[in-house]
């Protein structure tokens, strides 16, 4: 397990194998949690760990039943005369 340690966009970036401007942009858009301090942003190896794990490949949802599907198309298909 990670000791929970500050890391800079930089450093961030590194380990992730992405550009420096990705991390600020997931930084400003509060995707990544971190901490302004001064003009530096920092976050730590917890939230990086988060972020990751809220960000991994999920299995993909079954398909919903055929009367779900049925449904649907009946909204979406027009009757013809």
């Amino acid at each position: 397990m990670f000791e929970n340690q500050a890391m800079s966009p930089s450093q961030v970036a590194s380990r992730l194998q992405v550009s420096e401007g990705k991390v600020l942009r997931w930084l400003s858009a509060g995707q990544l949690r971190g901490l302004k301090v001064g003009n530096e942003w920092r976050t730590s190896t917890q939230s990086l760990a988060a972020f990751l794990e809220a960000r991994a490949n999920r299995p993909a949802p079954k398909p919903a039943g055929k009367g779900a599907q049925g449904q649907l198309f009946a909204f979406t298909r027009r009757e013809r005369a």
